[in-house]
Order: C-alpha cells, then sequence, then structure tokens
C-alpha cells in the first residue's frame, strides 16, 4: 500500500509541476525500499502487542473446560431427541 501511496504521490508531484517523466528502475527501487523499511518499522511496533494478545488468547483457550461443554452438548441433543419424539 505504502509503495503505491509513493508511486501515486511521486506522479501528482511530477504532473503537478509539468514535468511528467517516467520513473527510473533505481528511483523506483528507492521509492520501494523506504516504503519496505517503514512497513517493517511500523509491524515491529504492534509486535508486543500481538504476542500479549495472542498470549491472552491462548490462556483463555487453556480455561475453557471442554467435558463441561460435550455435557451440556449432549444434554441438549438429548433433550431436542425427547422433543422430537413427543411430536
Amino acid at each position: 500500500m505504502c509503495f503505491f501511496i509513493s508511486i501515486s504521490i511521486n506522479w501528482c508531484f511530477f504532473y503537478a509541476r509539468k514535468e511528467v517523466r517516467t520513473i527510473t528502475v533505481e528511483e523506483l527501487d528507492i521509492i520501494v525500499q523506504a516504503s519496505v523499511e517503514e512497513a517493517l518499522t511500523e509491524f515491529k511496533k504492534i509486535v508486543p502487542q500481538l504476542k500479549k494478545t495472542v498470549k491472552q488468547v491462548e490462556d483463555n483457550l487453556r480455561n475453557v473446560n471442554t467435558k463441561e461443554m460435550t455435557n451440556k452438548v449432549q444434554q441438549v441433543k438429548q433433550k431436542l431427541s425427547e422433543v422430537k419424539n413427543k411430536f
């Protein structure tokens, strides 16, 4: 996304100045490199929060009592079966 924004900004800048020209491979490489570096920097900023969130999810999943859930599902199935048999 940053890559396209950079190209768009540069293109608009050149167009506004009436200096329409093509971008060289070297210029494009600089734009892409800067955009990738910026994206990595932003990603590194959110990594600690992502790790914290993943840990919370894992902890919550560990605390789920699957046996209790299975028993309740079986009870609901049994009650549904009883109701079905009545009609």
